[in-house]
């Protein structure tokens, strides 16, 4: 990147690309400024607020406790507290502005109109055609992406392809069109210096990892369906599901329905990423079986879900749908292999890698060549 001074405008639930930047940015000791919003209520996250970082360090900080507002007042306040913040905070002028997601790329638009910019870039995250089961939500919602896409000077996608044929399938506006935002994809990433790999004989050869956010959508289930063939075969077989969400009791429900409680671990919420790694690193094969569903509601057909690229960088192999962009090039690469929900099929693929050690290492091996692409220095270096 660029050696300029940077606004970073972001929501903060999980750590993503926007708190990659801000590390990558410190690394590299760059003027920033932050400004953070969460994404959903919490009060156990700060709320909307900044934070000044000067050659990396931050100087100044100050967030405002969370408040619990309806969505559109949350949304249009978070717009004006991006513009009220930056020009608050700001004295130079040159000045790249970097927005994540529609609504503080749009605070940047603004900024720039009004000369305190000179670069706008919007970073698409989860875009997908149905994002609001509210009509008119969803209405406004896109034509915002698309004011974005026309308006600042870059975008970066996470799956550009996607993103940009499902706004012209679904909403006919083409973003390849002179005079628009130069188009990017930068894909999700890891920190490659900061993961410490076991080897192969130190790892748990019979640990299976899922990390996530815990709906239904995400397909952990059909794991769970598939462990009793497993155990059968491999009685010390563990699955570690990490995270949280509204699907978690209904998973501990079926874990104990299925009589396969003593082996799956659920660990809730796990707020640092470096404990999540601790745990994947000793693992020996990784889950990503998505529910396919419906393409309007679809996010990781749109996207490049970050749990991969966690599962790659600490050396796992990975079971996963058709769903993700990536798992042709996974399944091509011999780093994964593309099943379905059936647990059937399933149960057969994890009896089949745990029973082969030299099958289950040469993936392994296969991984570790591939991954490095991915590391978030290199991503950002090539920007």
């Amino acid at each position: 990147m660029i050696d300029k001074k940077y606004i970073l405008a972001t929501h903060v639930w999980n750590d993503g690309p926007s708190q990659a930047l801000r590390e990558y940015l410190i690394k590299k000791e760059r003027d920033f400024i932050w400004i953070g919003h969460p994404l959903f209520y919490s009060n156990k996250i700060l709320g909307s607020g900044y934070s000044v970082f000067v050659k990396g360090v931050e100087v100044k900080r100050r967030y405002f406790k969370p408040r619990n507002l309806i969505g559109p007042i949350k949304y249009v306040l978070e717009i004006m507290l991006n513009i009220v913040f930056a020009l608050a905070l700001k004295s130079d002028r040159d000045c790249v502005y970097i927005g994540y997601n529609n609504l503080n790329a749009f605070s940047g638009i603004i900024l720039k109109k009004l000369g305190q910019v000179s670069k706008t870039i919007y970073y698409v995250i989860d875009y997908m055609p149905r994002r609001f089961n509210n009509k008119f939500l969803n209405y406004l919602y896109h034509k915002i992406d698309q004011f974005c896409v026309k308006y600042t000077d870059e975008t970066w996608s996470l799956n550009e392809i996607a993103m940009n044929n499902a706004r012209k399938k679904y909403f006919n506006f083409n973003a390849y069109q002179e005079g628009f935002s130069v188009q990017k994809e930068i894909s999700m990433g890891f920190w490659k210096e900061r993961i410490k790999l076991k080897e192969f004989d130190e790892i748990n050869k019979k640990q299976i990892a899922f990390l996530g956010n815990i709906s239904e959508g995400q397909g952990t289930q059909f794991v769970l369906k598939a462990l009793p063939e497993v155990i059968k075969k491999i009685p010390d077989v563990k699955l570690v599901v990490i995270g949280s969400g509204e699907y978690l009791d209904t998973l501990k429900k079926l874990a104990v329905e299925l009589n396969i409680q003593n082996n799956v671990e659920f660990t809730g919420f796990v707020k640092d990423l470096k404990d999540i790694e601790k745990i994947l690193i000793n693992s020996a094969l990784a889950i990503a079986i998505y529910k396919e569903g419906n393409l309007e509601t679809n996010l990781p057909y749109y996207t490049d879900p970050g749990k991969i690229k966690n599962y790659l960088g600490c050396g796992l192999p990975i079971l996963l749908s058709i769903v993700p962009p990536i798992a042709k090039d996974l399944e091509k690469n011999n780093c994964g292999l593309i099943i379905g929900n059936n647990p059937l099929k399933i149960s057969e693929k994890i009896i089949e890698l745990f029973s082969n050690e030299a099958k289950l290492k040469f993936y392994r091996e296969n991984v570790l060549i591939f991954k490095d692409q991915f590391d978030w220095e290199n991503i950002f270096a090539e920007i």
